[in-house]
């Protein structure tokens, strides 16, 4: 969602210079239901990633307990500096990969 959706387009470009096969989709609303296909999320190779640069907004963490109930928690990764989204990912054991910045502008 907002900002963080940048880092969608970094990864879709490191996987096309790549040749990785893949496909992408960004999603900056709240209302799931409009944008996700249920069935491709119960597929195995489907990865999800949520990123989420500010580490207290309540949409992020509303949208990873979304996901969360979506796919089982299984294939869920995010990726954030830290926060109440990252204090999620603790408690219900998802894979976090957690970053530091060094000279934030904000948070």
């Amino acid at each position: 969602m907002g900002c963080s959706s940048v880092v969608s387009d970094i990864v879709k470009g490191f996987f096309l210079s790549e040749n990785i096969p893949m496909h992408d989709q960004v999603i900056n609303d709240y209302d799931s239901d409009w944008f996700i296909d249920r069935e491709v999320l119960k597929n195995d190779s489907t990865l999800t990633i949520i990123v989420c640069y500010s580490f207290w907004s309540v949409e992020p963490c509303l949208f990873f307990e979304t996901m969360r109930e979506m796919t089982g928690n299984r294939n869920l990764t995010v990726l954030s500096g830290g926060g109440n989204i990252a204090a999620l990912c603790k408690e219900h054991g998802t894979s976090l990969i957690q970053y530091r910045l060094r000279h934030a502008h904000q948070e």
